[in-house]
């Protein structure tokens, strides 16, 4: 008895598998919402005129409702699928013809046949797919018991193959993707929209596949041709479409991007899935005589199917994929606090010419003290940024945004007249003191940036030898000429160059005689600790030996104790600022710092 039981239950769960699948097929192809088209009309017209029907309709079965999507002689747009003569229908590997609804024990308490609209014949050609699942029928309806004829039943399911052409020309026509053949991303959204009302309450799983990054395509496109990307794309999904064939429909959602919904439960090997999905998708593929490897990395998304719908899961695959693009893995799963990190990046970036137009940005200064007078000789401009929602947003988040578009130079330029104006006003009471900005690599872009601070200095009548740059050590700053070139300029200005963060990374005083730069910055990560770590006391002071020999001037920033002042006097660094010495300030209380500051 057990095995008859468990039998039983494996047919139930096959069944309703089956059925799954077919609803997911009939959604892919994106038909219940047609309210009229005139290709799917013509046929039911042809086949009331050619049968002598009162009612002819094409119906498609769906889980709760049938919807007729093109109908002649009722006013009806559907039923409720237990009353649906299609739907019993669609389980037929043919034709399926009652000629007296009034005598089947299946249909005669039906109340489409009992009471109105009291049909009595029906006819049904199923649907079909290339995939084999039944979507609907073809039906013939009358009010009067009948049957047809072998040649009209031959005939009926040439008008229902005819509609499942249209059906296939209607994917061609701006449903399908002109590569893969795949259904694009508006069907995939479309899919997406619909499953919370098909599956309310279940779970799945978003998979994103990319093929490979822009950088490749580029490169392979210029290796080989564009033809050869085309073709290895479209291998990948017709590897990936096999691989899922009775599990998921893939669609294109992209270039490069493929993307399926699949179950997802408790009992779910994820881990396996996907590798061997990765293992498929990667195959070596021959084109144009060179074999290739595709280079597959999966984005995914847990997906709760609950009443607001799934609009932002494609984008959160999109998240996904891409941070597995850039950390190297080869699936990474949807990341909310990482997603909302990149949003913020993303509202910053677009905020930020608003920023400047209204007024939102501004600075701080932290002075800068002479360690042998105790004299503050200079301010460091720091940028602030007031965000009218986020509140206060410092330069370590934003300026690496804004460093990726093409709005640095814009902000840089800003901040060099703000500072340059603010220093203008200190004239009359600090005549000597120097105001320091930060450059950026994209500010050296274009080759302008030596006449802009010409240009700044002239308006706001400041010497160019109190203005100071200062620009972060790298190989950007000896790989290109232009940016040689631009800092030879600018210090042939008079404007004092200072390589910041130094003592760290690629820091490497031989490369200094390539820079007309006259001061070095130590990085503070050298300083903030220095009276408790004797590795970094030592690079530290070898660093300071060194320059001051090369003819250096040396500044130790984040110096945040008396003991680390100390040391860096003992040691003969020029300057130091810190939080020990000043946080930075707002322009108004510079004056009176520097009239009282005395050293300590």
């Amino acid at each position: 008895m057990a095995t008859i039981i468990g039998y039983h239950r494996d047919i139930m769960r096959d069944d309703a598998e089956r059925e799954q699948a077919r609803l997911d097929v009939l959604h892919a192809l994106d038909l219940l919402d047609i309210v009229h088209d005139e290709n799917f009309d013509q046929i039911t017209r042809l086949a009331a005129f050619c049968f002598d029907m009162p009612v002819v309709l094409i119906s498609l079965v769906d889980r709760d409702r049938q919807k007729f999507m093109s109908r002649v002689g009722t006013d009806l747009t559907g039923t409720a699928r237990e009353v649906s003569i299609c739907a019993h229908a669609i389980q037929q590997r043919g034709l399926f013809e009652v000629a007296d609804l009034t005598t089947d024990t299946r249909f005669s308490s039906n109340p489409l046949v009992i009471d109105s609209p009291g049909i009595q014949f029906y006819a049904g050609a199923p649907l079909v797919t290339d995939s084999g699942h039944a979507i609907g029928t073809l039906c013939l309806i009358d009010f009067r018991p009948r049957s047809l004829t072998d040649i009209e039943r031959t005939h009926l399911l040439s008008l229902a193959q005819m509609v499942m052409t249209q059906v296939a020309l209607r994917q061609v026509v701006g449903h399908r993707d002109a590569v893969s053949g795949l259904p694009n991303r508006q069907q995939f959204v479309r899919h997406l929209q619909a499953l919370p009302t098909l599956y309310r309450g279940e779970d799945r799983l978003l998979v994103l596949i990319e093929v490979m990054d822009l950088a490749r395509a580029i490169d392979m496109g210029q290796a080989l041709s564009i033809k050869a990307v085309e073709t290895l794309i479209y291998e990948v999904g017709v590897n990936v479409s096999k691989h899922l064939a009775g599990v998921a429909t893939l669609y294109h959602v992209g270039t490069s991007r493929y993307a399926f919904v699949m179950a997802n439960d408790r009992t779910t090997d994820h881990h396996a899935f996907l590798t061997e999905l990765i293992a498929v998708a990667s195959r070596t593929l021959v084109i144009e005589s060179v074999p290739l490897q595709p280079d597959v990395h999966l984005g995914l998304v847990e997906l709760r199917l609950e009443d607001g719908g799934l609009g932002d899961a494609l984008r959160q695959a999109m998240s996904a994929v891409t941070a597995s693009l850039k950390e190297h893995r080869p699936w990474t799963w949807y990341d909310a606090d990482r997603d909302a990190r990149f949003r913020r990046n993303f509202r910053l970036a677009v905020d930020m010419p608003r920023a400047l137009a209204e007024h939102q940005l501004y600075l701080v200064y932290q002075p800068r003290v002479d360690l042998t007078s105790g004299r503050v000789t200079a301010v460091e401009a720091l940028l602030r940024w007031a965000h009218p929602r986020l509140g206060e947003v410092g330069p370590a988040e934003f300026i690496p945004v804004v460093e990726r578009t093409a709005l640095m130079q814009p902000l840089t330029l800003w901040v060099v007249d703000a500072a340059l104006a603010q220093l203008a006003r200190w004239s009359s009471t600090c005549p000597d003191l120097r105001v320091s900005v930060n450059l950026s690599a994209r500010d050296f872009d274009g080759d302008a940036l030596p006449d802009a601070l010409r240009d700044a200095c002239a308006r706001h009548g400041i010497a160019p030898d109190r203005l100071e740059v200062e620009v972060t050590e790298g190989e950007w700053l000896y790989r290109n000429a232009s940016v040689a070139r631009q800092l030879a300029d600018m210090v042939a200005d008079g404007v004092n160059l200072a390589i910041d963060d130094f003592g760290t990374g690629y820091s490497n005083f031989g490369y200094l005689s390539d820079i007309p730069a006259s001061i070095v910055k130590l990085d503070q990560s050298l300083v903030r600790h220095l009276p408790d770590i004797p590795r970094d006391q030592h690079i530290t002071r070898a660093i300071l030996d060194l320059a001051r020999d090369l003819g250096y001037r040396t500044v130790a920033e984040g110096v945040e104790d008396a003991r680390t002042l100390r040391l860096l006097q003992d040691w003969q660094c020029d300057e130091a600022q810190g939080y020990y010495l000043s946080r930075p300030i707002p322009a108004s209380d510079i004056d009176a710092f520097v009239r009282e500051y005395r050293g300590g």
